[in-house]
């Protein structure tokens, strides 16, 4: 059986899977973008959230010098990484605090 016309579709259809494929590449730069912290809250929770290992010495109420000189050199390291990453400023990155 030979189909007719399928020679005429060819490049309509390669047309197609290309714009299908910018559309959602798009869309995940877009998905990217609204990831992106904005506040130091933002950032600490994350940070609680990527490090479990750390959860039992969590308190709400404590702040930078508090906590074990690990915690605060991974917490260091998160940020930098979040920076180099695109999720959060440099600026954001400079001020904050565990």
């Amino acid at each position: 059986m030979k189909l007719k016309g399928v020679k005429k579709l060819a490049p309509f259809f390669c047309a197609n899977v290309i714009l299908y494929i910018l559309f959602f590449v798009t869309l995940s730069l877009r998905k990217h973008k609204q990831t992106t912290m904005k506040t130091i809250t933002a950032v600490r929770k994350a940070f609680w959230e990527t490090h479990p290992e750390f959860k039992s010495e969590y308190r709400k109420t404590w702040r930078q010098n508090k906590y074990r000189t690990d915690i605060r050199c991974a917490f260091v390291d998160f940020t930098d990484s979040l920076c180099k990453e695109g999720q959060i400023t440099e600026a954001l990155a400079n001020r904050a605090t565990l």
